[in-house]
């Protein structure tokens, strides 16, 4: 083998070593797509952290991925562990829903959820009245379950007392622009630590809004409520 081809066999070995050294660097530090749980309890906690830094009175985010489309409510529920009952959500849209917040004190936001009834392109009163029966019903009976299924949102800090049977009601909610009233369903229940924690949840137009809040309710259902002359 003459100096020249040796000379040739060392250079190309070292583009070699070089070009794969390149190579298993990039892919060892490249930066990994986020998953669709990372992604949204990123989203959750920056939105949580501007509605602080703002006091904002209301403040709503939805979910993307990393190509920009809309994380399956499905996702979600599993990033916080929620498990809503299938009466309700058997009947949501899983790429329309989102989350609210609003001020409460320093280090502390009222949270909510806003979801959306999946009534499709559907102009069939018929079938709207029929889901929005089901609602209906599913809300009476929700006060036995609903801190339980949402928890891992609305209290993801606080242990419910299980002892302590949870009062319900219903009351009445008349939005600001004066003539959308709605009905309003509340639990009322205690933390282990004997902390006063309430749910409150109602039904306008195609969409549910449940927060841990009551006022953080009223504030969405006023940001949503119809237009006047509409």
């Amino acid at each position: 083998m003459t100096p020249k081809t040796k000379k040739i066999i060392i250079i190309s070995l070292i583009v070699i070593l070089s070009v794969t050294a390149i190579f298993l660097f990039t892919k060892l530090f490249k930066k990994q797509p986020q998953t669709n749980t990372e992604k949204v309890k990123q989203t959750f906690q920056q939105t949580s952290s501007q509605t602080q830094k703002n006091q904002e009175k209301f403040q709503e985010t939805s979910f993307k991925d990393q190509s920009d489309q809309s994380i399956p409510l499905k996702d979600f529920n599993q990033t916080y562990n929620l498990e809503i009952q299938p009466q309700i959500y058997d009947n949501l849209d899983q790429l329309r829903y989102s989350t609210f917040f609003c001020y409460d004190s320093p280090q502390k936001n009222a949270i909510g959820l806003k979801l959306h009834l999946n009534l499709g392109e559907t102009t069939d009163t018929k079938e709207a009245r029929r889901v929005f029966d089901i609602i209906q019903t599913a809300f009476q009976a929700w006060d036995q379950s609903v801190s339980k299924e949402l928890k891992g949102v609305l209290f993801p800090d606080q242990s419910i007392d299980q002892t302590t049977p949870p009062a319900s009601g219903k009351t009445t909610f008349t939005a600001s622009n004066g003539f959308n009233v709605i009905d309003v369903y509340y639990v009322n229940l205690k933390s282990q630590t004997g902390q006063d924690l309430s749910i409150d949840y109602a039904l306008l137009s195609e969409e549910i809004f449940i927060s841990n809040d009551p006022d953080c309710l009223r504030n969405a259902l006023n940001y949503y409520q119809d237009e006047p002359g509409l």
